[in-house]
């Protein structure tokens, strides 16, 4: 199911940003200060990631995914709440 929800949001970043991203909600994120200065955040929680993605798609910048490698444990996988 992750992946499945994975991939429809990968395409959703692509037809809304333009940005080709392995994991749009990742939460690791590396911004130059430059960057950072010029972008206005106002969302709290994961949405920020897609605030970065329309940033960096209305200042015309370049990024570069840096490929990063996730294993999820029997505990991250567990939906109940604790």
């Amino acid at each position: 199911m992750r992946r499945f929800i994975s991939s429809i949001a990968r395409l959703v970043t692509k037809i809304l940003y333009g940005a080709n991203v392995s994991d749009p909600h990742s939460g690791y994120r590396v911004i130059t200060l430059a960057a950072l200065k010029k972008f206005v955040i106002t969302a709290d929680g994961m949405h920020y990631a897609n605030e970065l993605n329309e940033q960096i798609k209305r200042h015309h910048m370049k990024y570069v995914e840096v490929p990063v490698h996730i294993i999820y444990s029997d505990y991250s996988m567990n939906s109940t709440s604790k």
